[in-house]
């Protein structure tokens, strides 16, 4: 049998026990590692938990105090606390009734405060209303808490109330009962207690409201407090209520008196008086005020300098526009892309395209990035001297930037195109718009129908009123006059009725312009009484007839040798407060010459200078053939060559058709020998007629002879 080592017994034992206590040792640092990773965690997710909750139980408890009163006033007590006693009465004496009716005195506090009422205001110590940090109250708990204000309160002094409460009201845009504290508090002798912070949340406060008499007289009274140092906020609110107005000079009279005090004007008071005179277009004012911020030191800004900008682009003043702005930049401001597109914008109005290019090359290399509100400027310029390539030009250009160009873009190339008499490049300009896109508008079409009226095309205007219906664009009052006068040009009057009847049962409503249309077709198919209908019917419409309307059938009545009805309408019309024009009085005149009536003509030719009408060739052509129509005898010659010559001597001009008349009224010799005397260069006349009458202008103006009657060609 094997013996074993006794000696080693010892040593492998020992070597178990370490071996088993390193592993329990081991096993009881995990554990307790466990625990703690669990109580933390607990910790971590529990307790908030918890905490929350309280902080609701918290807020609902004081939430129901609110709604029903404290605890002690109910008789209720939480749960967890005990009822206090009621205090007993010392001996001999009784407690006053409670309104319970118990022997608990009243509450001095009268109702429940809020949590917000107990620090409504954090003042800053220099009194600045901007920087006060104010915890806000509903407007309802406001004037819950003005209810409950006592004057015997006031009476006996305590004032922080009253005027902690109108501060609160002023600056939750309650103004009037603001003030209405503040009177109470001065009627009771206490004025000397409001402070600069007081009026000054109140004079904004009606100032922030538009109420510029209110704002005035509490800063008035404010002025008067020599103690109370105005603020430049109080005089920038005041200015700014009555610049918002329009009210330049009560905004002027209260920067001229912030200037008399020690209060130092800022830009923002200069810049409320600039805006205001610049928006009632008193460019001179504007410029004014902003050369007096410069000379007082204060540095303008780009909002100051853009408003007299726009004052004079406004007014088409283009080099005043540019002077600002090169001002501006000379001062240091950088000008922005309203500077550059205002300037831009009046060389537009005045259709100066190369200035308005100039200015949009600056523009870019001042680093000023162009928007589609600055090529849309260039080409209304370039479209306004009719230069089609240069609009068609600028339109390419804006389009390869990347920029979308809107309708307004594309109306001013496809308007241009018109006024260049190329219809049909306008047209294709509309293809390329519907095709990026861009909806064509009401102006869009009705520039097209314009056109086809102007080319006396009826179809065509038709037509372009069918599509513009079809493309969803309902055509306007504007819209429907163009295919009338179209239809009127024509001699349609039966489109022309058609049209107008249209428009006015599809609610569209006609003006004077499209009632003139039609008289004007009615006139031009000889049909009189159907134009005194038309006229009847616009009146009673309620639209009001112009001089156009009047002149229209003045002319109808001349033609038709009814001199008696279109003096009459010549009356009625200067009775309605319509001052008759030259086409009036030369209509009559031409109509009194026909039937050789040279006394009325006269008569008409002495009210014409009675009203300081600018007498014309047709004047004294009129004259003499009255006389050539009268039949006149070799007595009554002279008769004409003193009514000529006292004529021309007051100022009638004459022309070469003048002394065609002339000559046919006297004879080639007496007239000749008539115009040496007077100095007239007979024979330059006569020539200066015949070149006008071989260039066949369009636009007529001279004389066509039938049956020796003059005629004016329109």
């Amino acid at each position: 049998m094997a013996q074993v080592n006794s000696s080693q017994v010892p040593s492998e034992m020992f070597f178990g026990v370490v071996s088993m206590s390193l592993i329990w040792e081991t096993l009881d640092q995990v554990v307790s590692l466990v625990f703690q990773a669990i109580i933390t965690w607990a910790l971590v997710k529990i307790l908030p938990e918890v905490y929350s909750s309280f902080q609701k139980k918290k807020k609902s408890m004081f939430k129901s105090r609110s709604q029903n009163g404290s605890d002690s006033q109910t008789g209720r007590c939480p749960a967890g606390l005990t009822k206090a006693t009621v205090p007993t009465a010392p001996p001999g004496l009784s407690l006053p009734p409670s309104r319970e009716g118990g022997s608990r005195p009243p509450s001095p506090v009268p109702y429940t405060l809020q949590p917000d009422e107990t620090n409504l205001e954090k003042k800053d110590p220099h009194g600045s209303p901007g920087n006060s940090k104010v915890t806000k109250e509903p407007s309802h708990q406001l004037l819950r808490r003005m209810k409950l204000l006592n004057i015997e309160d006031l009476k006996a002094g305590q004032v922080a109330p009253w005027l902690t409460l109108a501060e609160s009201l002023a600056r939750s845009n309650d103004p009037e009962n603001a003030s209405n504290l503040l009177m109470s508090v001065i009627q009771e002798g206490f004025g000397a207690e409001i402070t600069n912070n007081h009026y000054s949340v109140i004079v904004t406060a009606f100032a922030r409201l538009g109420n510029s008499g209110k704002a005035e007289q509490w800063l008035e009274d404010m002025l008067k407090q020599k103690k109370n140092q105005t603020t430049a906020v109080c005089f920038g609110a005041v200015i700014d209520a009555f610049a918002k107005q329009g009210n330049v000079p009560a905004a002027e009279r209260w920067l001229e008196r912030m200037i008399e005090t020690e209060v130092q004007p800022n830009v923002i008071s200069y810049t409320a008086v600039v805006e205001a005179c610049a928006r009632v277009g008193d460019v001179a004012k504007a410029e004014e005020w902003l050369t007096r911020m410069t000379q007082a030191g204060v540095e303008g800004d780009d909002i100051c300098y853009n408003n007299v900008i726009g004052a004079c682009a406004k007014c088409g003043d283009i080099e005043r526009a540019e002077h600002w702005a090169h001002k501006m930049m000379k001062a240091g401001i950088s000008c922005d892309v309203v500077t550059y597109n205002t300037v831009i914008n009046a060389c537009a109005k005045q259709g100066d395209w190369r200035r308005a290019e100039n200015w949009l090359r600056k523009m870019d290399h001042a680093g000023v990035e162009p928007n589609v509100v600055s090529y849309s400027a260039v080409i209304n310029a370039c479209a306004k001297a009719c230069c089609v390539e240069q609009a068609e030009l600028w339109l390419q250009r804006t389009l390869d930037r990347g920029f979308k160009a809107n309708v307004i873009t594309y109306n001013a190339v496809i308007e241009a195109c018109v006024k260049s008499q190329n219809v049909q490049r306008a047209e294709e300009w509309l293809d390329k718009m519907i095709a990026s896109g861009v909806e064509a508008d009401v102006v869009t079409y009705s520039v097209l129908i314009d056109s086809a009226a102007r080319e006396v095309n009826v179809p065509k205007a038709e037509g372009w009123l069918k599509k513009m219906s079809a493309a969803g664009v309902k055509p306007n009052t504007i819209s429907y006059s163009a295919v009338i006068h179209a239809c009127a040009k024509a001699g349609d009057a039966n489109r022309a009725e058609h049209w107008l009847s249209e428009m006015t049962t599809l609610g569209v409503k006609p003006n004077i312009v499209s009632y003139n249309a039609v008289l004007n077709a009615c006139v031009k198919n000889n049909d009189i009484p159907r134009a005194e209908a038309w006229l009847a019917k616009a009146i009673d419409a309620g639209v009001t007839p112009d001089v156009i309307s009047y002149n229209t059938l003045i002319t109808a009545y001349c033609k038709a040798d009814n001199v008696n009805l279109a003096h009459s309408l010549l009356n009625r019309m200067a009775g309605k407060g319509i001052a008759p024009t030259a086409v009036s009085y030369t209509a009559i005149m031409q109509a009194y010459s026909r039937l050789g009536q040279p006394q009325e003509v006269e008569s008409i030719l002495s009210e014409m200078r009675r009203r300081r009408m600018p007498l014309s060739g047709k004047c004294l052509v009129a004259l003499l053939l009255a006389y050539r129509h009268s039949k006149q005898s070799e007595a009554e010659s002279a008769e004409v060559v003193t009514a000529f010559t006292s004529w021309f001597q007051r100022g009638a001009p004459v022309d070469g058709w003048t002394i065609q008349a002339l000559c046919r009224t006297l004879g080639r010799t007496h007239a000749e020998r008539l115009c040496s005397d007077l100095g007239i260069k007979m024979r330059e006349l006569e020539n200066e007629k015949a070149n006008k009458e071989k260039e066949k202008s369009n636009f007529g103006g001279g004389y066509e002879w039938r049956s020796s009657r003059p005629r004016i060609t329109q």
